[in-house]
């Protein structure tokens, strides 16, 4: 069953030849940070036709990721991923691991060993305790980080058991007891078939469509529809994070308002984007954390990282982390030694 929230879409030019354009070619002159991208359109039952066609074939490679950490291993915090290989899964860092920030003392000064110089911060990646993954047909599988890179929050985990038997449906919160779905007993890990959908060549322009599909913490998948608002290599926001966060011409700008596009364009309470090289935004993770976004044609384009809402706008605006950094991690995953470390971070203790 899929959750849909459906603006009016710019469809397949291959089902709408009489349609020039990605939907990019009509939009604002100035391009607000709350406002949506103005786009051609299609009829809702085009869209839908398109959209359960694509939901069909993909959903087979979505898992639903569930992790618990030992200062919190009452509750569990979820998310979606998606397969890469049968046995690597793609996925967000916030899923598979957490930064402590610490301010630890700097050496003795040289010339008085008396005093020292001012703290320094220091970052340290703590993994999850338990990484598990829920396929559509209810297997459960029990992961281990091999890759993550805090810095564009993608993570890689490698599938290394199946519980023998299904677990049952948690709780619809996100953030609840979960010890009795978590602790399933394992078996060696066959290697599963799944549909392999294919990755985008290249980043996607301005105003193309995007689907995100997403986790709706009920043992379902669900897809939204949005546009995408800046583009790898255009002109985005900041962000402040709690750790850092690569920044500047780098995260995927897309919104999922599920509105009609061409309604018009609502003002919004402070315009951003002419504010942007002065300004950081704090970004937060939602339900769409981790989910992988597809282009129109079912291509792998990005995994969705975090959310803002400005105070007072109804469209918030959401970031992906580009095809580029998946595959900079899955790299590091296949090729890395035993002893090199999982966090890719340089900045990572």
């Amino acid at each position: 069953m899929a959750l849909v929230a459906v603006p009016t879409f710019t469809f397949n030019k291959s089902l709408l030849p009489h349609f020039s354009g990605g939907g990019g070619d009509v939009k604002p002159k100035t391009r607000r940070f709350s406002q949506p991208m103005t786009t051609r359109c299609c009829s809702f039952s085009e869209f839908k036709r398109h959209a359960d066609k694509m939901y069909e074939y993909l959903s087979p490679s979505l898992v639903r990721i569930r992790s618990t950490f030992a200062e919190k291993a009452e509750s569990y915090y979820a998310g979606a991923g998606v397969f890469l290989e049968p046995t690597l899964i793609l996925t967000s860092a916030h899923l598979a691991g957490r930064v402590t920030v610490s301010y630890e003392p700097k050496s003795p000064n040289e010339r008085d060993p008396f005093v020292f110089n001012h703290d320094c911060v220091v970052h340290r990646s703590l993994f999850a305790e338990t990484t598990v993954a829920i396929t559509h047909d209810l297997r459960t599988l029990r992961t281990t980080p091999v890759a993550v890179n805090y810095s564009s929050n993608v993570a890689v985990l490698k599938v290394v058991a199946v519980a023998a038997e299904a677990p049952q449906p948690p709780p619809t919160e996100t953030t609840t007891p979960c010890q009795h779905h978590l602790t399933p007993k394992f078996k060696p890990f066959p290697p599963l078939p799944f549909p392999h959908y294919t990755t985008a060549n290249f980043p996607p322009k301005r105003g193309d469509c995007i689907m995100v599909m997403m986790d709706l913490r009920s043992m379902h998948f669900g897809y939204l529809a949005g546009h995408v608002r800046a583009a790898h290599g255009e002109r985005t926001f900041k962000v402040r994070a709690p750790w850092p966060l690569k920044n500047d011409l780098w995260w995927i700008e897309f919104d999922l308002t599920g509105q009609r596009f061409n309604a018009g364009h609502p003002t919004p309470s402070r315009n951003y984007y002419n504010m942007m090289n002065d300004l950081e935004v704090s970004g937060s993770m939602t339900m769409i954390t981790g989910s992988p976004l597809f282009n129109n044609d079912g291509e792998l384009i990005g995994v969705a990282a975090w959310e803002f809402r400005e105070k007072g706008a109804p469209y918030p605006v959401a970031f992906a982390a580009p095809i580029s950094a998946v595959r900079e991690v899955v790299k590091y995953a296949k090729t890395k030694k035993p002893e090199d470390p999982i966090a890719m971070d340089a900045w990572i203790k």
